[in-house]
């Protein structure tokens, strides 16, 4: 990518602000209900994407709640229920299951309005296996939480600001979290110079590149 066309950006931005609108409004009402089924079932999907498409991840959530095994959860059957759908379905059998046990201390931290949303997805990524800070901020934005002060930053976003200068190859780079939290500054500092939210822009940018919104 040669450049970023800002105008390119902001005709999009207006041509889907409506549905764009509306999605982000589902992420909201997550956050105002504080809906614990619909919060565990954000945090299982977040657990399942890495190395996944989030499509099947989101599918496989939806079956194993049909099949009663978010709130009964089953080695055996979730691994069976998920094969195919989910990448490493066993380890992440194992992380869904360490956080259907912990769910309870998970939904406290998360609720508690006390503790910024930064430190809430650093506690996520310390004492939540399968939750890298990708994972933990994909988790957050689905439930309302960081739609100002954070990003997903995911190879999507890195191609995009492969257009920025200074900005390396998506190939030479790793992603520890210093250098995700740095292109979540270049991220959160682009969208300010568009007067977007990160949220809105992170939404554009996926529906330019893929045609749609999805999770």
């Amino acid at each position: 990518m040669k450049g970023i066309d800002f105008e390119d950006i902001r005709k999009t931005y207006i041509d889907i602000k409506e549905d764009l609108s509306k999605r982000i409004s589902e992420f909201s009402n997550v956050w105002k209900e504080k809906d614990k089924k619909r919060i565990l079932k954000e945090l299982i999907f977040s657990i399942f994407t890495p190395q996944s498409k989030a499509e099947k991840c989101w599918k496989a959530v939806e079956i194993l709640e049909k099949s009663g095994l978010l709130e009964k959860p089953d080695p055996i059957k979730i691994e069976e229920k998920i094969r195919g759908l989910v990448r490493f379905h066993r380890n992440k059998t194992k992380y869904m299951l360490e956080a259907t046990e912990r769910f309870e201390e998970i939904y406290k931290i998360i609720i508690d309005e006390n503790t910024s949303t930064r430190d809430k997805r650093l506690w996520l990524t310390k004492n939540v296996k399968g939750l890298g800070i990708k994972e933990a901020s994909h988790f957050l934005r689905n439930i309302g939480l960081m739609l100002e002060d954070g990003a997903i930053i995911d190879r999507h976003i890195i191609r995009f600001l492969e257009g920025e200068e200074n900005i390396e190859k998506r190939s030479k780079v790793k992603l520890d979290m210093n250098r995700y939290l740095h292109l979540e500054r270049k991220f959160i500092e682009m969208a300010k110079r568009l007067d977007l939210k990160p949220v809105e822009l992170d939404l554009v940018i996926w529906y330019k590149l893929t045609g749609r919104f999805f999770k």
